[in-house]
């Protein structure tokens, strides 16, 4: 079976997106974890994207490069958002991912820079299954030594469950990779604590507004990016600068820098993920039954 793709990035968060879109005949559940698997393997992708038509609007689902579906990714969602409004032609489109709808517009069509709201934000560490013995009372800047010892950490469920740190400033790039690597292999290594994992993000204050994040990522590993982690540490800075809420932070990960504005309302938090949503080339491969990977075809730019 041919299977044309589109290979993107978000926040140079790369990823290989497929479109189902006009499709009648679309790969199996197994198909898509081994497809995946294989995929994000040989093209050196942090995910597979699969873009359908749902409802009145359309739907996202991501899988990771060891194939465990995704509940949610920021920087996914923002390269289906322009592959869906340029497929409709549209300013705006409503994308459904895990449980819920995401609005998505552009932010600026002609540079294809995409806003991306994501909504229902929450803060109970049992619902991602994380077990501490404050049960499901929020964590927000609080100590959790077993995790962490130095510091404050931070959970937020974006619905994908994130845990947060803040470093001073004397941390390196490096020195913030080398923990986030640290923290995330710790979770790995402790599901009784952590029962379906976590993504860990080590922030950095570089200036009021301005945040610097290195994310390691459930599934993946150390990323140059993780759009729901930017967001979820902006949530956790404003927890803190209450007088950023509603204003634009930037937030400059490994890879490309975002733009995000953190809102509250009496229906919960919400954030605004605006940034780039770039299509580096076209091109196909040949999948076997199974839907591993067999072969290359032409790469189109």
């Amino acid at each position: 079976m041919n299977i044309p793709f589109l290979y993107v990035h978000g926040s140079n968060n790369k990823f290989v997106l497929v479109d189902e879109l006009t499709k009648t005949r679309f790969l199996t559940e197994s198909q898509r974890i081994q497809f995946s698997q294989s995929i994000c393997d040989q093209r050196s992708a942090e995910g597979t994207l699969f873009v359908s038509a749902y409802r009145t609007g359309y739907r996202m689902r991501m899988f990771n490069p060891d194939g465990s579906e995704a509940e949610m990714c920021g920087n996914g969602l923002r390269c289906v958002a322009r592959h869906v409004l340029e497929h409709a032609g549209a300013p705006t489109a409503s994308i459904w991912v895990t449980d819920r709808w995401f609005e998505v517009q552009w932010e600026d069509s002609k540079a294809k820079v995409v806003s991306v709201r994501l909504p229902n934000i929450g803060f109970d560490p049992t619902a991602v299954g994380i077990c501490v013995s404050t049960g499901a009372a929020p964590i927000i800047h609080q100590a959790l030594p077993k995790f962490w010892p130095d510091g404050e950490t931070t959970v937020v469920v974006m619905p994908n469950p994130h845990s947060i740190v803040f470093v001073p400033a004397t941390y390196t790039q490096a020195n913030r990779s080398a923990l986030a690597t640290q923290l995330g292999q710790w979770v790995s290594a402790n599901p009784q604590m952590f029962t379906q994992g976590c993504n860990v993000t080590v922030a950095q204050v570089a200036a009021p507004g301005v945040i610097r994040t290195q994310t390691y990522e459930r599934g993946v590993g150390l990323t140059p990016a993780c759009g729901t982690a930017m967001c979820a540490t902006s949530i956790a800075y404003v927890a803190k600068h209450s007088e950023w809420l509603g204003k634009s932070l930037r937030v400059v990960p490994a890879g490309d820098a975002v733009m995000t504005c953190v809102h509250h309302t009496q229906a919960g938090y919400s954030v605004d993920l605006i940034g780039n949503a770039t299509v580096v080339y076209e091109a196909q491969v040949i999948i076997a039954p199974s839907g591993c990977v067999i072969s290359d075809s032409e790469t189109h730019s």
